[in-house]
């Protein structure tokens, strides 16, 4: 599969204050992408990677397990051309009755881990009417289309 031309590309890349993260956004800049916003919640990592970068890198400190933090993040980005969802974190232990008992830990990771993926990816994709043609040739069908790359 041949590798897609990153020069001129606007990318963000969640979870980009520390490990597969930042050295997503590294790689970005270094292959030509134009913008790269890197977006958690920790704003102090973020601003040091972003001096690293240079003037390619944007910051965004937001907390994507929350709806806020993902509407803010699709308001700040009219166009995005690839998105790296790398934002994650695990909660260690078991699901038990401890577990059963405090399970705004357990929600937080779904939101963030599952949620947040999804209202980025069908945000960020766009959506496209498509007409067939057919019958009385009144029928639409509605389908996710884009160039945007998802990692």
């Amino acid at each position: 599969m041949p590798q897609p031309d990153l020069s001129g590309a606007v990318a963000v890349v969640t979870g980009a204050s520390s490990g597969i993260g930042a050295a997503f956004a590294r790689a970005l800049v270094a292959e030509g992408a134009v913008a790269v916003l890197l977006v958690a919640r920790r704003a102090e990592r973020l601003a040091a990677l972003s001096e690293e970068l240079g003037p390619a890198a944007r910051v965004l400190a937001v907390d994507l397990s929350t709806p806020e933090g993902c509407q803010q993040l699709i308001a700040a980005v009219p166009q995005v051309d690839l998105l790296v969802n790398n934002a994650g974190i695990l909660v260690p232990g078991f699901f038990d009755v401890e577990a059963a008992r405090a399970p705004q830990a357990l929600l937080t990771t779904v939101d963030l881990n599952c949620r947040a993926v999804v209202a980025l990816c069908v945000a960020f994709l766009g959506t496209v009417l498509v007409t067939t043609a057919g019958g009385s040739g009144d029928e639409t069908e509605s389908s996710l289309i884009g160039n945007l790359i998802v990692l």
